[in-house]
């Protein structure tokens, strides 16, 4: 797994590309407590390339909604692919965060 991260005005926009799974989940946990600032705004996770989001993933995904909501943020999916958005309907997830198809500052 690959994340890399832009701004995009008042939002921090990542990209995230593999899979994220209990393997890669604690980097990903890192890279976000690194790199997360509720000063500029909203959080976007650019999904178009995740392969795989395992439950672990998920837990991460939520983590950032429960903080964000905290800072009076959102987070936003944008471009999630077919199979995300399958775990995402199955887990009950796509109700939680506020989705998006434009690509932010990452062409894909």
């Amino acid at each position: 797994m690959t994340i890399t991260h832009c701004y995009q005005e008042n939002r921090i926009v990542f990209h995230i590309k593999g899979k994220i799974d209990t393997i890669t989940a604690p980097l990903f946990e890192e890279y976000l407590q690194a790199h997360l600032d509720f000063e500029i705004g909203d959080i976007v996770f650019n999904l178009f390339e995740v392969e795989y989001i395992a439950s672990s993933g998920l837990r991460l995904l939520l983590i950032a909604a429960k903080t964000a909501k905290v800072a009076e943020r959102k987070v936003i999916l944008q471009q999630v692919n077919a199979t995300v958005l399958q775990v995402l309907a199955i887990s009950g997830f796509t109700s939680l965060f506020e989705m998006e198809r434009q690509h932010g500052c990452f062409t894909t």
